[in-house]
This record gives structure tokens, C-alpha cells and sequence, in this order.
């Protein structure tokens, strides 16, 4: 798992693939069976193995829970990352891990209160949701306890002839709310998880290609 030209291209991990010592050698356990080349059953384990007997099991389960609300790959990707961010209190991008390890079905909270939107955004044009209902218990003295966090998730056209943009859309979004007419933004763009550090000695570059990544989480704690 790496990080591409500043391009995320892994966006969540999981145990499994690995080693166990015993009788002091390390051993391969829980390994991925396959059909190797001469068509005979083949095991194997490491870090590509990990995400397929756990990660590709609990999104099966929110497709399934959730199918009477969405039928959506996409929405349950974004399910996935946004609760494993929310789970880890993910603050920024492992080049590793992406957003994270994936938390077992029985670690992820449901004190959560999640919103979801599913639509489609025309080039050029504002997309603005309806009025969002904030719990009570998320302000003490009228100031905002506990964090909020925005997951987008969207297809886009690509093409291979730009590996640098190879995803040829550029998604932004804001959370905020209207006062005597007036918005006031809560989240922005610039807390994008993995935004590139102003100080970099190419900033600008890295800024242009990390716009174009079709995954990205917008977050921001009570205290920042």
C-alpha cells in the first residue's frame, strides 16, 4: 500500500495475510486460498491478502443491512471509511493504512449520528442539501462538543492518457449553516484529511493532483 504521485491509492487496511510465531518460527496463518497455475490449491498470505477475508465481508454486511435505504457500492464505501475514520480518529492520511484499519463490526459506535445523501452533481452547478438536524447533546453552552466529519465518495470519468488526473473530476464540499442571511462555513475544504503541507517545496503540484483523488473526508473536532 502506497501513495502514488500524492494520489491515495489505498483507502483502507485490515489485519490478515500475516505470520504467528510458534515453536519459534513464524508461520503463516489464516492465508488466502486460491487456484494456482497448474490448478492445484494454492495458499498464500501478506499484506495483499489482507483486505478481502475482513474489509470485502463488512461492506457485504452494510450492503445487506442497508439495502431498503440504498443499493450503492459507492455508499457503502463511504460508510465504510467514514465510521472507520470516526472509529480510529483518523487525523490524517497513512501511507500505509489510507484512512485506517477497518474496526470489527462489534467495535464500531452507534452513539453516531450519520447522514446520508446519494445523488448526481452537474458540472458547473451547486448542489445544496436540506436543513440537517444537529443533536442537542452536541453543544454544551450553545459550543459545539464532538466532531463532524463529511465523507464524499464519486465516480468520475478517467482517462489513462493523464495519470496525474486520471480522475477528471474535482468535487468540493462545505458544512455550514445561514445566520440573518449570512453563511457561516463549519467545514471546508482545507480540512481535507491528507491535504498536502503548505510548506512543501511543491505545494501547488501536490495540491492540483491531491483535488482530483474521488475519495476524501472533510473533518473537524470541537477543539480546532
Amino acid at each position: 500500500m502506497d501513495r502514488v504521485r500524492h494520489h491515495l491509492s489505498t483507502d483502507l487496511a485490515s489485519y490478515g495475510g500475516s505470520h504467528e510465531k510458534q515453536f519459534g518460527k513464524l508461520r503463516p496463518i489464516g492465508g488466502v486460498f486460491s487456484i494456482g497455475i497448474r490448478n492445484e490449491l494454492a495458499e498464500d498470505s501478506g499484506t495483499s491478502h489482507a483486505a478481502p477475508p475482513l474489509v470485502t465481508a463488512i461492506a457485504a454486511k452494510i450492503y445487506h443491512r442497508y439495502s431498503h435505504a440504498f443499493k450503492s457500492p459507492d455508499m457503502t464505501k463511504a460508510l465504510l471509511i467514514h465510521n472507520t475514520c470516526l472509529s480510529n480518529d483518523t487525523k490524517n492520511i497513512d501511507e500505509f493504512s489510507g484512512y485506517g484499519v477497518v474496526p470489527p463490526t462489534k467495535d464500531i459506535s452507534y452513539t453516531n449520528a450519520t447522514y446520508l445523501h446519494e445523488g448526481i452533481a452537474v458540472h458547473g452547478k451547486i448542489v445544496e442539501l436540506p436543513e440537517i438536524p444537529v443533536p442537542e447533546d452536541m453543544f454544551d453552552d450553545g459550543m459545539m462538543n464532538g466532531v463532524i466529519q463529511l465523507t464524499l465518495v464519486y465516480k468520475t470519468p478517467v482517462d489513462i492518457n493523464y495519470p496525474h488526473y486520471y480522475c477528471m473530476c474535482n468535487l468540493e464540499a462545505s458544512l455550514g449553516y445561514y445566520k440573518n442571511d449570512k453563511w457561516t462555513a463549519v467545514l471546508t475544504p482545507k480540512h481535507t484529511l491528507g491535504m498536502p503541507d503548505s510548506f512543501d517545496s511543491d505545494y501547488k503540484s501536490k495540491q492540483e493532483r491531491f483535488k482530483w483523488q474521488p475519495t476524501k473526508v472533510i473533518k473537524k473536532a470541537d477543539q480546532e
